[in-house]
């Protein structure tokens, strides 16, 4: 099942936390760790301990410390070992004091993308040089109070499919466009192509999810037997991701929504 955990570094304080987390970290890791600037060390802290332990979940047999990581040609962070580790497919977002880590299984692929909503952009011009024509006349036709949502609905489930499929910025996103309902939760977005992008839209499911009055939340996967997950706010059972906040009083996860995978 489909696994995401939300963790805000802000939050974290109990110094056996964060020295916890240090210890999850590779040599490397550490080292890169020294060199940030305290503004964003804390964030590179959590979110390196956090996707060490969300795998480890998956893998049970996999200490946290035992994970390696390779970057793909358009920069999408991927598992390299342990040789005897599944490679399980993992994403990573972050929006201010926010971050964001799904997991699928083997076999699937993930992408996930959180943005701000009271990050103030040029949500017109913006939506008229990277949507599809559907997409940006419905941005620019929204009222001032509902722009940022409508624009970032799009935003972030344009972000979640091309990080699932790991090529960035190479796939134009006026290429492909969302069919959305007026609301987040009534029915999973789907996703349409033009000739430009060789993709089965039916072999992907989306779900959107606002986390709080200022963070929305994207996914996209892509998998043999995947199903949209759930949105959870709507309380509907079967297929919602395992949903959890990171962590607790300890590195772990604490259920904050949905059930138990």
């Amino acid at each position: 099942m489909l696994r995401i955990w939300i963790a805000r570094p802000r939050t974290i304080r109990d110094p056996a936390v964060l020295d916890h987390l240090r210890a999850l970290l590779s040599p490397d890791e550490r080292a890169r760790l020294q060199k940030r600037p305290r503004a964003t060390a804390k964030q590179f802290l959590v979110t390196r301990g956090l996707v060490r332990w969300a795998l480890s979940q998956f893998a049970p047999g996999v200490a946290p410390t035992a994970w390696d990581f390779a970057t793909g040609t358009h920069g999408k962070p991927c598992v390299a070992g342990p040789s005897s580790a599944p490679r399980i497919s993992f994403n990573l977002s972050h929006s201010g004091e926010l971050i964001a880590c799904a997991v699928a299984p083997v076999g699937q692929r993930v992408g996930v993308d959180v943005e701000d909503l009271a990050r103030d952009r040029r949500f017109d011009r913006l939506a008229d040089r990277f949507f599809a024509p559907s997409e940006a006349a419905r941005v620019r036709s929204a009222v001032a109070a509902d722009k940022p949502l409508c624009f970032y609905r799009y935003w972030t489930l344009k972000e979640s499919y091309i990080k699932a499929r790991g090529l960035g910025m190479a796939l134009p996103l006026s290429a492909f466009w969302f069919d959305l309902s007026r609301d987040i939760t009534p029915r999973p977005p789907r996703i349409v192509f033009d000739e430009r992008i060789d993709d089965d839209p039916e072999s992907w499911s989306f779900s959107q999810q606002q986390l709080d009055d200022r963070h929305l939340l994207a996914l996209a996967l892509r998998g043999r037997g995947s199903v949209p997950p759930t949105p959870v706010a709507s309380g509907a059972g079967g297929a919602s991701p395992d949903w959890g906040l990171w962590p607790s009083s300890h590195p772990g996860p604490r259920r904050c929504w949905g059930p138990a995978g």
